[in-house]
């Protein structure tokens, strides 16, 4: 079992703080955008904001996000990951449902120039970030596939519910903001070996 001594505040979220027995690493984002269905050929990698929404699951119009993540420094030889959690910071909401579906990306793209046209694959998973003011969710099963070489890392891809609505999207604030502090990041908790 992990101790947990205390309480931190990450990206103004109250988090279990580890005990010497455990390590704690917050992940910035390395490369986000989002791709418009409806503008098909335009890249928004320069957006301070990425917009996830849509009128539903297959519809035209469709807003998805992209971002990646740089996992170089975590090792599993150092001990097991406990937990992996995704942070969005909320810039703008309307519409339900109020949670989004997270997918593994599958093949290369770039911040600067990936459009809806040239969007990677993806596999569909079963994650989901929930909103708040930090939309949040799991994707230890992600990092852990990462980590263990069983797949490369191309980042994640977050989608609209099959049951959204022609006004429901939301905006989360980008790594382009000039806040760091507002940026996305994975917050990873990680037993080190020797620990309690």
């Amino acid at each position: 079992m992990v101790a947990l001594a205390s309480i931190v505040l990450i990206g103004g979220v109250a988090v279990p703080r580890a005990d010497a027995g455990t390590t704690y690493t917050t992940l910035p984002c390395i490369a986000d955008t989002y791709i418009d269905e409806g503008n098909a050929s335009t890249n928004y990698g320069t957006e301070d904001y990425l917009r996830c929404g849509g009128p539903n699951y297959s519809g035209s119009n469709r807003r998805d996000t992209l971002v990646k993540f740089d996992l170089s420094g975590i090792s599993e030889a150092n001990g097991p990951i406990v937990s992996a959690t995704l942070y969005l910071l909320e810039d703008d909401y309307t519409g339900i449902p109020n949670w989004r579906r997270v997918w593994f990306v599958t093949s290369s793209w770039s911040e600067g120039s990936v459009t809806w046209n040239s969007r990677p694959s993806y596999d569909e998973g079963s994650e989901t970030v929930d909103q708040d003011t930090w939309w949040s969710g799991s994707v230890l099963d992600w990092v852990d596939r990462w980590i263990d070489d069983e797949d490369a890392n191309y980042g994640l891809w977050l989608t609209v519910p099959p049951l959204d609505t022609a006004t429901s999207h939301v905006d989360w604030v980008s790594r382009e903001s000039s806040t760091s502090g507002n940026r996305p990041y994975i917050y990873i908790v990680q037993q080190t070996m020797g620990g309690p």
